[in-house]
C-alpha cells in the first residue's frame, strides 16, 4: 500500500452494508480507515454487535497497532441503533423536562449506563449528545432530540452527558456545530440556511459547544448548514474554514477531533461529491470525513485526498496534525472489549427518567387521572411510530402501550393509523370513537403532518372527553387546544409509553416541566 494512502486512510470514518463485518475488509486492511460507524443495518442486537466489533478489530489488528474507532448514534429516544439487549433511554428532551434538581444527575447516569454497555460491546465512540437548541418548532430534524430551548439548560445537560459518557470509557461527540436549531429543512435532503446574526449565534448556539469544549469532549460533529453571518460565501459549515478553523479551533480553542456529518447527505452531495467534499472538509479544518454508505465513494475519497497530498494541494503537516489528534484519542482504547457475562439493561433507570419527564400541560374538568367505570370504553387512536427522518431507523411496536392500558382498564378500543392517515382511515377512527366514553389520542409530530392534524381536529369535534398525548415533539399540543387534557412524553420508546399509562390513571405523579415554549393554542 502506498504510504500516503495508508496515512490518509486513518482520517476516514466509514460505514458498510449488511450484517457481515467482513464487508469492511478492504476498507480496513487495504485502505487503513481509522474508524467504522455502525447502523441498525449492521447489528441485530447487543450480542451480534459484540461479535461485529470483535471481527472489525481483528481485521484492524492485521494492519495497525492501534484500534479502530467503532462508532454509533446511540442518542436515545428516536435515534437508537441498538434496541435489543441494552438500555434504551427516552431521549434528550425527556431529560430536559426533569427540572434543575434531577436533570444533570440523571443525564450523567444515563450516559454512564449507555457508555458501560457500548464499551462492553466494543463500541468506543458515541455520536451523542445532540446539543443543538430546539428553538424553532418548524425544525424537522432536531425537536425532541434536543434537551430544550434554553441554551444554558442545553449546555448543562450536554456537559453532564459528555462527562458521564467519557467517564464510562466511550468518547462522546457534541453535535452539530455551530448549531442546527434554527434550520427549517432537514440537511439529509437539502442545505438549510440559518440567517441568525453573528451576535445571536454567539450568545445562543455557541453556548453549549463552548461548554462541551470546556468539559473535554473528544469529538465535535459539523453541521451541513450555511450561516451567512459566519461565512458570507454561503459555504456549508462542514466545508467552511472560517467556521471550523476560525471559530471552532481558534476562538473556542477545541483541540479534539472535528468529524463531519455524513458527506453522502444531499445537502452536501448535491454540490460536492464525497471525494471533493472530503478534500474541502480537511482544508477547512475537519479531522475526519464521515462517509456512511457507498464503498466506491469511500475509496474515491481516500484516493483523492492521497493524490492531493502527493501534489502538495494539502500540506503534509495538515495530515500529520489530524493523525496526531486521532492517535491521542485512541491512546486509551483497546482492541478488544472486556465483555461481562451479559448486559443487564437498566430499565428501572430509563423508566424513572421517562416517568419524571411526563408533563401535564392542561387538565380541565378533572379529566386526569382517568376515572372510568368498568363498563366504559376507552378509544385509543395512535399513529404508527415510523422513522420520520433519515437519521432514524428502527420504530417501536405498539404492543407495550396497549398492554399497559388494558392492564388498567379492560375495555380499550385501539386503532393504529399511519402518520398521515387517509380520509377513509379518518372516518374509521371517528366511527370507533363515537362508540367510546373517553378518548386518548396520541400524536407523533403532528405539527409537521397535516393529515394527522386533520384527524385530531376531527376527533376532538366529536364531543367526547379527550386526552391528547404528544409522544414525540411537544409542539403538537398547540394544535389540540380543544382537548380536556394535554400531556407530553417527549418519546415513544417502551419506557415512555409505560410512564404515560401510569400517569393517565393516576398511579404516578406527573412532575415534568416543558423545556420548550409552545405557541398560543390553535383551536379546531
Amino acid at each position: 500500500m502506498p504510504q500516503k494512502l495508508e496515512k490518509v486512510g486513518e482520517l476516514f470514518m466509514v460505514g458498510y452494508a449488511g450484517t457481515d463485518p467482513t464487508a469492511a475488509d478492504e476498507l480496513i486492511r487495504r485502505y487503513n480507515v481509522g474508524g467504522v460507524i455502525l447502523f441498525t443495518r449492521n447489528v441485530r442486537d447487543a450480542d451480534h454487535a459484540a461479535e461485529v466489533c470483535a471481527k472489525l478489530q481483528e481485521l484492524r489488528r492485521e494492519v495497525s497497532d492501534s484500534p479502530l474507532f467503532i462508532s454509533i448514534d446511540q442518542e436515545g429516544g428516536c435515534v437508537a441503533r441498538i434496541t435489543e439487549g441494552v438500555t434504551v433511554f427516552p431521549g434528550n428532551m425527556a431529560l430536559g423536562a426533569l427540572g434543575a434538581t434531577d436533570s444533570e444527575r440523571m443525564a450523567r447516569q444515563a450516559a454512564e449506563i449507555t457508555a458501560a454497555e457500548l464499551s462492553a460491546l466494543g463500541i468506543n465512540v458515541n455520536f451523542a449528545p445532540v446539543i443543538d437548541i430546539s428553538s424553532n418548532p418548524r425544525n424537522p430534524g432536531v425537536g425532541a432530540r434536543a434537551f430544550g430551548a434554553d441554551p444554558q439548560l442545553v449546555a448543562r445537560l450536554g456537559t453532564a452527558t459528555i462527562e458521564g459518557m467519557q467517564a464510562g470509557g466511550v468518547l462522546a461527540t457534541a453535535k452539530h456545530f455551530p448549531g442546527l436549531g434554527e434550520a427549517l429543512v432537514d440537511s439529509h435532503d437539502e442545505l438549510p440556511v440559518v440567517r441568525a446574526s453573528a451576535e445571536d449565534l454567539e450568545s445562543r448556539e455557541f453556548a453549549p459547544f463552548r461548554a462541551a469544549v470546556d468539559s473535554g469532549v473528544s469529538f465535535i460533529m459539523t453541521a451541513h448548514c450555511a450561516y451567512p453571518a459566519l461565512d458570507e460565501s454561503m459555504t456549508p459549515g462542514t466545508l467552511s474554514k472560517p467556521i471550523l478553523s476560525g471559530i471552532l479551533r481558534e476562538r473556542l480553542r477545541f483541540d479534539g477531533i472535528i468529524i463531519t456529518d455524513c458527506l453522502e447527505m444531499l445537502s452536501i452531495e448535491k454540490d460536492f461529491p464525497a471525494p471533493e467534499a472530503s478534500l474541502a472538509a480537511v482544508r477547512a479544518g475537519a479531522t475526519m470525513p464521515l462517509i456512511c454508505h457507498t464503498r466506491d465513494k469511500q475509496i474515491a475519497a481516500i484516493e483523492t485526498l492521497a493524490r492531493a497530498v502527493d501534489a502538495g494541494e494539502i500540506p503534509a503537516d495538515t495530515i500529520e496534525a489530524a493523525r496526531s489528534a486521532i492517535s491521542s484519542a485512541k491512546a486509551g482504547l483497546q482492541f478488544s472489549a472486556e465483555r461481562p457475562a451479559g448486559i443487564v439493561p437498566q430499565r428501572s433507570v430509563s423508566e424513572a427518567i421517562a416517568l419524571d419527564a411526563i408533563t401535564i400541560v392542561k387538565n380541565d374538568d378533572g379529566m386526569l387521572p382517568l376515572n372510568l367505570d368498568p363498563a366504559d370504553k376507552l378509544a385509543v387512536i395512535a399513529p404508527a411510530f415510523e422513522a420520520l427522518t433519515k437519521v432514524e431507523e428502527a420504530a417501536e411496536p405498539h404492543g407495550t402501550l396497549l398492554a399497559e392500558l388494558k392492564r388498567r382498564h379492560e375495555r380499550v378500543l385501539y386503532k393504529k393509523v399511519p402518520v398521515e392517515p387517509s380520509p377513509a382511515e379518518m372516518r374509521e377512527c371517528l366511527k370507533i370513537c363515537r362508540d367510546a366514553d373517553a378518548l386518548l389520542i396520541l400524536t407523533y409530530n403532528l405539527h409537521r403532518h397535516a393529515p394527522q392534524e386533520e384527524l385530531v381536529r376531527t376527533l376532538l369535534s366529536a364531543d367526547i372527553p379527550a386526552v391528547v398525548a404528544a409522544v414525540r415533539d411537544p409542539y403538537d399540543l398547540t394544535f389540540a387546544a380543544d382537548a380536556q387534557a394535554l400531556v407530553a412524553t417527549y418519546g415513544f420508546r417502551e419506557c415512555s409509553l409505560k410512564a404515560l399509562a401510569g400517569a393517565l390513571f393516576g398511579e404516578t405523579e406527573a412532575r415534568g416541566r416543558l423545556p420548550v415554549a409552545l405557541d398560543p393554542p390553535k383551536n379546531s
